[in-house]
């Protein structure tokens, strides 16, 4: 849901209300319909980033199918390779050692770049997963730290791609849609 902060306030007991103004009322009613009752519910608000451009993502994809070409593997390969360099683009799970196949089975089906790894966690029964999240979810920063990737490894294989300024407008024109 999108939407904005309308109002802070104390009631007379000392507790903080925040006031949300949403854009999607639909979505807002199923919400309060399903919450309303709990005591108690996690609550999550951040600022507003538009996604990537579609245009940096298809540029992103003509340039890995070039390199899949060039180092004969398949693009989703090297982009899978790519989306664990991003960086930012991933949570660390503690998911229960025998539901860890399931969760990761799980996890992967929403994507090409929705990746896992695991590592020992210190709770006894628990394994650490790490989650990749794949580029259709992306910042524009994240994003242009991936195709600045892409270029780079373009260039060390001798494979063409856009001016420097041409790929920098690109990605500047993106950049400031999201201010």
């Amino acid at each position: 849901m999108t939407g904005r902060i309308k109002d802070l306030s104390v009631d007379r007991h000392g507790k903080t209300i925040l006031t949300l103004e949403i854009n999607e009322r639909q979505a807002a009613e199923t919400l309060y319909d399903e919450l309303n009752l709990c005591e108690k519910c996690e609550i999550s608000v951040k600022k507003w980033r538009d996604k990537r451009s579609q245009d940096s993502n298809s540029y992103a994809w003509v340039l890995l199918g070039k390199l899949g070409a060039k180092l004969k593997i398949a693009p989703e390969i090297v982009y899978r390779e790519m989306v664990k360099d991003v960086g930012d683009n991933y949570e660390i799970v503690p998911v229960r050692a025998d539901a860890v196949e399931r969760f990761c089975a799980a996890w992967r089906k929403n994507g090409i770049g929705w990746l896992t790894d695991t590592f020992p966690s210190k709770w006894h029964g628990y394994v650490n997963v790490m989650t990749y999240y794949g580029s259709s979810t992306y910042t524009t920063e994240q994003m242009s730290r991936l195709i600045d990737m892409i270029v780079e490894e373009c260039k060390a294989q001798g494979i063409e791609t856009r001016p420097p300024e041409e790929i920098e407008a690109m990605m500047k024109f993106w950049e400031e849609r999201t201010k």
